[in-house]
């Protein structure tokens, strides 16, 4: 099983970046998914603008690409 989240990053310089209305925050925004012992197995960054639902998809298609074996993700209400 696994683990899957976000975290806007603050990057008001940066050149790829967004404003995550919900945060109130211009910058980048991580999607993460690790196994349930905290080992990391997808990272992907993007606006901070793109949704949660957005970004998943592209972290699960990753994750079942590479871990065809892994059979349930836990995540939040975003997701």
């Amino acid at each position: 099983a696994g683990v899957v989240d976000s975290q806007t990053i603050k990057a008001p310089h940066g050149k790829m970046r967004g404003y995550d209305a919900a945060k109130k925050t211009v910058g980048r925004k991580r999607h993460v998914a690790v196994d349930t012992d905290g080992r990391l197995l997808m990272v992907n960054l993007t606006t901070a603008d793109i949704s949660d639902s957005a970004g998943a998809h592209l972290i699960l298609d990753g994750v079942h690409k590479q871990w065809p074996w892994l059979k349930h993700l836990f995540a939040d209400g975003a997701y």
